[in-house]
């Protein structure tokens, strides 16, 4: 079926109400339909060619109505076998979550505990800094970070506190299973002595 026979957006709507050809073909014949309107000669005539080569492809394609009525289904494609199965995994997170029982009280007790560790560490940060410390010193521009955090928002120092524990753990774990160099021990010096002939 050529394109110039046929009033194209009469046979899109068909194939549209049709199924079995993927949408973004029909999309596509849809555009290039538009642009050929807007060209002359030559170019004009590139597009509709390349519209009849792509009407040609979705005419090759049986309607799905088709498939449907010989009682063939189509088989489910690899991505919707993902697809499946991650909703089931949603449905098992979903139905597990259910069943656990949220506390009220050991969660206002979390908090409790999170923002006690945070004041904890700010105390803990102010008496680390020196006094005579000037003012790019590294402990006491931390100290400002963490108190301006604190002021500014308390939440988001409460998070940082427990990113920075998180990677405190994770530099203690990772100097633990570091073997230490062996210290170069000192031989003790010789002393010369001089033979005597």
């Amino acid at each position: 079926m050529a394109a110039e026979h046929v009033d194209l957006a009469d046979w899109l709507a068909v194939r549209r109400a049709q199924g079995g050809v993927q949408v973004w073909r029909l999309d596509l014949i849809e555009a290039l339909h538009a642009r050929a309107a807007a060209h002359q000669g030559e170019a004009r005539r590139m597009l509709e060619a390349r519209i009849s080569a792509l009407v040609a492809e979705c005419e090759a394609v049986p309607a799905h109505a088709a498939v449907v009525g010989t009682g063939a289904a189509p088989e489910p494609g690899v991505l919707a076998a993902l697809a499946d199965e991650l909703a089931a995994r949603q449905r098992q997170r979903d139905e597990g979550a259910g069943r656990r029982v949220a506390l009220p009280a050991l969660e206002a007790s979390r908090r409790t505990w999170a923002r006690l560790r945070t004041e904890a560490q700010l105390r803990q940060s102010l008496e680390q800094v020196d006094e005579d410390a000037g003012p790019l010193n590294s402990g006491r521009l931390v100290h400002r970070a963490l108190t301006l955090m604190q002021q500014c928002s308390p939440g988001y120092l409460q998070h940082f506190v427990a990113y920075v524990d998180a990677l405190s753990s994770l530099e203690s774990l990772r100097a633990a299973a570091t073997p230490e160099p062996r210290a170069a021990t000192a031989k003790p010096a010789r002393s010369r002595t001089r033979k005597r002939r």
